[in-house]
């Protein structure tokens, strides 16, 4: 199946799902490919990096980025305010087991990427400001 065929989500929230987790487990690769399948979804660059640094405007969309940054810097756990936010936004409880799902198939990537030293054979994410910028 491709990100276009998961009936309960749209593909650039999942590209989004991988762009944020990538940031968290520091994994250029799997936020290379994201950032193409984000905009193959119809998001712009500028949207990759405002997701990437966790300036999401669309407040369902951050409640669900919230969980995966949350269970990707800590093993899968979860507070319980976090995951009440995304309930209160909308997302079920099968939804955000979904989510799960691309959240650990990206730590699976960035992990083996980081593991077996690949280069990157695709174009690199745009770069992220750094604090202080005016971007």
């Amino acid at each position: 199946r491709d990100l276009h065929s998961f009936p309960t989500r749209r593909s650039s929230d999942l590209a989004a799902i991988m762009l944020a987790v990538g940031v968290a487990d520091d994994g250029a690769y799997s936020q290379a490919i994201a950032t193409q399948l984000a905009i193959d979804a119809g998001m712009t660059p500028e949207q990759t990096v405002a997701v990437r640094t966790g300036q999401i405007a669309d407040a369902r969309l951050a409640a669900l980025l919230a969980v995966m940054r949350e269970a990707a810097v800590n093993t899968g756990r979860v507070t319980e305010a976090t995951w009440a936010a995304a309930t209160a936004a909308g997302w079920s409880v099968a939804q955000l087991t979904e989510a799960f799902v691309f959240l650990a198939l990206t730590v699976f990537v960035d992990y083996f990427t980081h593991y077996v030293h690949t280069e990157l054979d695709v174009p690199p994410a745009p770069p992220v400001p750094s604090e202080g910028s005016n971007r």
